[in-house]
């Protein structure tokens, strides 16, 4: 198994220190030997044609994506005969880890969103398909502006007939389950090689409800529970969540998390025109919470993509990136209460409520069966295909590179 040691030379770009590793992937931090630019690079830590040549795709596949909230894959690198990914180094945490310590409000939830629903947009535009779309490929960076959101690990995109280019890209088996679980919509547990950019929105809707509540909308004691409640659209409506959640919000995850694709927001613009209260054709169906009908107001600044840098919000992620633990009083009322939070110094922040002997979050397996295998756990909260490293604070991404 390939391991590069802090000093090794690739290219004109120095290893700094490991961020992550998974169990195909490792990721690096490097830096160019003569700008002293920060970089992450993604390395193969097992052989197999098929595999490199997967995490190949992955590089071209998200390169093409150059985006404010894309992850950005600038080359592919040889590195003792195994492909290695150079990306942009990502200083921040990934969105499941900084939810695990703190508690968005409604319009922090509706500008993270937003920045995932641009950058899934764009994929989206150039005829890229996702397919694995959760809290644990979004990362969260931390600037001088605010904290930006960045969709990561494309490693399970598919190329659709109208890409226009690159649709040299492997296609995925037919009848093959590709994704996670607790994020999938009905028609990618059935055949993840037929989904169109639909079921990315219906994993959209799907975020959001945890950016809201903490939880995913359907959950499940094994796989077959979890997708049978799926199948059947069973989950606890979002008001009945959150009380007070804004009429438009409430519109977009009612019309993302639905079992039949044709009755989904047409796209990643729709759901932008309803959260910023331009309205859709369904508005009529969801009244104001006064009982008035008419197209619902934008939640706090119309566009806005990025969090504020002076806020609670920016403040966890922040001292996560920083490789402290999150203020105290933030973590402790993440999920517990709607009051406002102030800062305090940290002790140690309680982690999100979890069988403890489950899967870490992010984790990728194969599917065979619809049953863990005995002795295991199951988290719906993990990706189907195989395991991905989680963890490391200022990690671009592990993830892809899935067979």
């Amino acid at each position: 198994m390939l391991q590069l040691e802090p000093g090794y030379t690739v290219d004109r770009y120095r290893l700094v220190e490991k961020l992550g590793e998974g169990g195909m992937a490792v990721v690096y931090r490097v830096e160019h030997a003569t700008l002293g630019t920060p970089h992450a690079l993604k390395v193969l830590t097992m052989g197999g044609r098929q595999v490199k040549d997967r995490l190949v795709q992955e590089g071209r596949v998200q390169a093409t994506l150059q985006h404010p909230h894309i992850v950005a894959v600038t080359d592919v690198l040889d590195i003792e005969g195994s492909p290695g990914l150079l990306m942009g180094y990502v200083d921040g945490p990934a969105m499941d880890e900084w939810l695990a310590k703190y508690k968005p409000t409604v319009e922090e939830a509706v500008v993270v969103f937003r920045a995932i629903v641009a950058g899934v947009g764009q994929a989206h535009a150039r005829g890229l398909i996702h397919r694995d779309l959760k809290p644990g490929n979004v990362m969260l960076q931390v600037t001088d502006q605010g904290v930006v959101p960045k969709v990561a690990d494309f490693g399970l995109a598919k190329v659709t007939d109208d890409s226009g280019g690159g649709g040299s890209m492997k296609r995925t088996r037919t009848g093959m389950t590709m994704g996670t679980p607790a994020y999938m919509a009905p028609e990618q547990i059935k055949d993840s090689s037929s989904v169109d950019r639909r079921a990315d929105l219906y994993s959209l809707g799907c975020i959001l409800y945890e950016l809201l509540t903490g939880e995913t909308p359907f959950q499940g004691d094994n796989m077959l529970a979890l997708f049978a409640a799926i199948a059947v659209g069973n989950y606890t409506p979002i008001r009945e969540r959150v009380p007070d959640v804004p009429r438009n919000v409430e519109e977009v995850i009612e019309a993302l998390i639905v079992e039949d694709p044709d009755d989904r927001l047409a796209d990643c613009a729709s759901i932008l025109d309803v959260l910023d209260g331009r309205g859709t054709n369904r508005t009529a169906m969801f009244p104001m919470n006064d009982g008035v009908l008419g197209p619902p107001a934008p939640i706090g600044e119309v566009g806005r993509t990025t969090l504020a840098l002076n806020s609670p919000a920016a403040d966890v992620a922040r001292a996560m990136t920083r490789g402290v633990q999150a203020p105290t009083a933030i973590s402790q009322a993440r999920w517990t209460s709607n009051a406002p939070v102030s800062v305090a110094p940290a002790t140690n922040p309680p982690t999100r409520t979890r069988d403890p002997d489950a899967q870490p979050a992010g984790a990728t397996v194969s599917v065979t069966t619809m049953e863990p295998a005995p002795g295991d756990s199951f988290d719906a909260s993990t990706s189907m295909v195989r395991p991905v490293a989680r963890g490391a604070m200022g990690v671009a991404f592990l993830g892809g590179a899935g067979l």
